[in-house]
């Protein structure tokens, strides 16, 4: 371990000074190619080894949702997976006939339910629910979209939903392009949510375990609706278990005919090919797509905070501390790497201030860290300190620590040798990140749709470096206020 950490401190000093990201070398091997219905393709050619990445960004998340349908982004992610009226179909005509059969029963039960029906009834109708499921299962070819992709090699299917996108990856030999052209545009062309009802139960079931049965997720769960009074932020990305529980296949066939058009969508492809013979082939599959409507803009801002709030939730859990100021989104290009910095020189890594005073000297802290852009950073989000007290620690001492550090970076000036290990880092952390296909795919879709243009990964660096200690504490000075803070707390109760 010792001599891992050696490398890294001598890779650091000697050698990434002198490294220089090429952008124009870079630049030479991606295109970005528009379809006429709007969907983006960015196409990097890379030929380390004979395998591509894809990386799918759909521009929807929780904070595009509303009461009634929180979650529901979730969910959809979720039943991309599920297969086509050509991928996992069998006996497709019978099983569209059982799926609207089921959700007409399930309208009933909920009719039932809401207007004080009978336990008979009620119970008789999910015996028949579960009997319609289970003939629906058998007239299709369950799992057929993961295992397809599986066999053909791909190590790493996967997506994942937040506040700001919902995301889909996975990578596949060099020869199997035209199968994802097939299988990507095909799953959002002519999707059938197979098995909704009970995916939706294992949607409930993760909220359970992520939130509900979990002492740091209620604790950010809580905080989240402490921190945004009015912006839809404030919606947790798992949804409440009672929209969960209240989906149907109608509500997310409206929702994914709203947000799931080419419109939304960025497509980046990284790896061993080449781009003008794969170009024709993209706009064979995915010129098929529709154009949609355009979904609204968010235009609620939350107002500036001017007193403090605080949550507090006793659990048979360690304690827990967290404290939260709001920024601005990434749109603010200075402001938020001053922030990427503040948070390496306050709260992240084994160099930082916080680590370095709670956990290795004082050994008062068993943990330090700092969210940055929290939920999100399409818009004005979080900077979040938070810390685990070691045994016998109280959390007063632990907020008055983390005070006392903030208030240094207000009104101290950094020293210019810390601010230049803050620069390295970034430096080694664009490195590492362009090290392979999929990270490269996945900086390429987040960059180019939040900030509208890809090269804001290698500007980024660029800002970084130019940026001042007189830079950090003004924005300390201005976003770290006292009356603006948002306190949670985890408080020990075994009783």
């Amino acid at each position: 371990m010792k001599k891992k950490i050696v490398v890294f401190a001598l890779f650091l000093i000697f050698i990434l000074p002198s490294f220089s990201i090429s952008q124009k070398e870079f630049e030479k091997n991606l295109t970005v190619y528009k379809l006429d219905n709007g969907l983006t393709f960015l196409l990097y050619e890379r030929h380390d080894a004979p395998v591509v990445s894809f990386h799918t960004y759909v521009d929807v998340g929780s904070v595009n949702e509303t009461y009634g349908i929180t979650g529901i982004s979730h969910m959809l992610e979720h039943m991309a997976f599920k297969g086509t009226t050509t991928v996992g179909a069998k006996d497709l005509k019978k099983e569209l006939k059982l799926l609207d059969e089921i959700d007409k029963c399930f309208e009933k039960l909920y009719y039932l339910e809401d207007n004080g029906g009978s336990k008979e009834e009620i119970a008789k109708l999910k015996e028949k629910i579960k009997k319609l499921q289970n003939e629906a299962e058998k007239a299709a070819n369950i799992g057929e979209f993961d295992r397809i992709i599986t066999e053909a090699g791909s190590p790493d299917l996967n997506a994942f939903t937040a506040s700001d996108a919902t995301q889909y990856h996975y990578s596949l030999p060099s020869n199997k392009i035209e199968l994802f052209c097939f299988l990507e545009s095909d799953r959002f062309l002519n999707p059938v949510f197979r098995q909704f009802y009970k995916e939706r139960n294992v949607v409930a079931e993760e909220r359970r375990m992520r939130t509900e049965s979990n002492p740091f997720g209620k604790l950010l769960e809580e905080f989240q609706c402490l921190c945004y009074k009015y912006h839809p932020y404030q919606i947790p990305t798992i949804g409440a278990m009672s929209d969960i529980q209240r989906y149907t296949r109608k509500k997310v066939k409206n929702y994914f005919k709203k947000y799931y058009g080419p419109q939304t969508m960025t497509i980046a492809i990284v790896g061993d090919f080449d781009t003008e013979k794969i170009k024709p082939m993209l706009k064979a599959y995915f010129g098929r797509l529709p154009v949609g409507e355009k979904p609204e803009k968010i235009v609620t801002k939350e107002p500036l905070q001017t007193a403090v709030r605080k949550v507090v939730l006793r659990e048979k859990s360690q304690p827990v501390y967290i404290v939260g100021f709001h920024r601005p989104s990434i749109k603010d290009r200075k402001a938020d790497v001053a922030f990427k910095a503040i948070a390496q020189i306050l709260g992240n890594g084994r160099t930082s201030r916080l680590y370095k005073r709670l956990v290795k000297k004082e050994r008062k802290a068993a943990f330090v860290g700092c969210f940055n852009g929290w939920p999100g950073n399409k818009y004005p989000s979080m900077f979040i300190v938070y810390a685990i007290p070691t045994p016998g620690t109280s959390i007063e001492y632990i907020a008055k620590a983390i005070d006392e550090e903030i208030e240094k970076l207000k009104n101290e000036p950094i020293k210019e040798e810390e601010l230049k290990k803050v620069k390295s880092q970034a430096k080694a952390d664009l490195i590492y990140s362009l090290d392979d296909n999929a990270g490269i795919a996945m900086l390429l879709t987040n960059y180019y749709v939040k900030l509208g243009d890809w090269k804001e990964i290698f500007n980024e660096v660029d800002m970084i470096e130019k940026l001042t200690p007189e830079d950090i504490q003004s924005f300390a000075k201005k976003y770290l206020r006292a009356n603006g803070k948002n306190i949670g707390e985890i408080i020990p109760d075994f009783k």
